[in-house]
């Protein structure tokens, strides 16, 4: 029988990115910062404040300044619009400004995230 290794899901860790390798500082393509990004945004939803607002910022949703995007990635600040850009323009997020944050929607996130499912004992 015949694997095919483009067919369902993996499920790993949050924390599994948090190991750094001393010579791995930055991300090194759009591929791996697409994993990262992934890794980055709600996985439920929460409440952030921006100065005196509150924000509902919802699963597959993250919001930061472009310059914390850019240093979770390694990145300068113009490589990492470009990424959005990119991922903007093939539908895979949605990006807006708000009050000087970058807000970012992973569109579809269910489709590259499972849902999370709370386990009874």
């Amino acid at each position: 029988m015949k694997q095919t290794l483009n067919q369902g899901f993996i499920s790993i860790k949050r924390k599994a990115f948090d190991v750094r390798i001393p010579d791995a500082k930055t991300v090194k393509n759009f591929e791996d910062a697409w994993i990262r990004l992934l890794t980055l945004v709600n996985f439920r939803d929460g409440k952030v404040r921006l100065g005196k607002t509150e924000l509902t910022c919802r699963e597959g949703e993250s919001i930061r300044q472009l310059k914390s995007w850019a240093a979770s990635f390694g990145w300068s600040r113009y490589r990492t619009r470009i990424f959005f850009a990119k991922l903007t323009e093939m539908h895979l997020v949605q990006t807006n400004c708000y009050k000087g944050h970058f807000m970012v929607r992973v569109v579809n996130y269910h489709e590259w995230v499972p849902k999370r499912t709370v386990e009874t004992k």
